[in-house]
């Protein structure tokens, strides 16, 4: 296991959802440089992708099942970890052979902040495939790159995650093919039946640390508790503060979350034209 099969020597241009965190990276003066994950092919099903502390249930539900299955289903699960001087992305893999289980690990992105280099396209095959305690998974012996651990679900997530809703300069979109309307839509409903829920909001505008919002709503009692879990960079890895919230509206097609503490309300907007 370990050994190194492949290291092309281009590389693609830098996703829209990692375009983001780019910008993290800028305002906090560092310089950084990424590849596309579409440059990296994919084998079977498509699981989805794991971001920094975006929910990550339901994609590694999916490649620990095809994992273990008999024989194991091929699958693909894409990782992306960043941080302020650090942005992989590794594409995972399982796909059977020779009885068993094959599992690899191609990585590539970047690492330093101003004197930022880039890590060349290259993949591993790895040992095996192992369920963290306590949630998460641990990709195990890749090469070079040793263990990869994937981390579980935060705990400030509750009940469904309906999506990641990205506010960049005043742009609202989102980067994995859903809508931001089919986002806002899926927590509105959730809401009227007080299903419990979670809605992602990023937000970046100007010099200002991007902050992001898990907004959850649960019952409580005989009401239905909203409340606003809050990360600003750059420690966006560290326990939220979570502040309590009055209600959710409707507003101008898009959503408020009203009354949470010191953000006050919490104005997310319709989806943008072209976005």
């Amino acid at each position: 296991m370990g050994e190194r099969l492949c290291q092309p020597t281009w590389w693609q241009p830098i996703t829209p959802r990692v375009l983001l965190m780019v910008v993290i990276v800028l305002l906090a003066g560092a310089t950084l440089a990424a590849c596309d994950t579409q440059s990296v092919p994919k084998v079977g099903h498509d699981c989805g992708t794991v971001q920094g502390i975006s929910d990550p249930d339901e994609a590694e539900k999916c490649f620990w099942q095809a994992y273990v299955a008999q024989p194991c289903a091929a699958a693909t699960l894409t990782y992306i970890m960043v941080d302020i001087d650090l942005n992989e992305i590794h594409t995972i893999t399982i796909q059977p052979k020779s009885g068993g289980c094959a599992v690899a690990d191609t990585i590539h992105g970047s690492r330093g902040n101003m004197l930022a280099h880039t890590i060349p396209l290259a993949t591993y095959s790895c040992a095996s495939l192992q369920q963290r305690d306590g949630g998460g998974l641990v990709i195990a012996s890749c090469g070079k790159e040793g263990d990869i651990a994937i981390p579980a679900r935060p705990t400030d997530q509750v009940g469904h995650v309906c999506g990641t809703i990205d506010e960049l300069y005043g742009i609202v979109s989102n980067s994995d093919g859903t809508s931001p309307n089919d986002i806002e839509k899926c927590f509105w409903q959730a809401y009227t039946t007080c299903k419990p829920s979670t809605l992602l909001d990023n937000v970046t505008t100007g010099f200002v640390p991007t902050t992001l919002h898990t907004i959850t709503i649960q019952p409580a009692y005989d009401l239905c508790a909203v409340a606003d879990s809050v990360r600003v960079s750059p420690h966006m890895l560290a326990l939220p503060t979570t502040y309590p919230c009055t209600g959710l509206i409707q507003r101008n097609g898009g959503l408020v979350v009203t009354s949470c503490g010191a953000f006050g309300d919490i104005i997310i907007p319709p989806q943008s034209p072209h976005s």
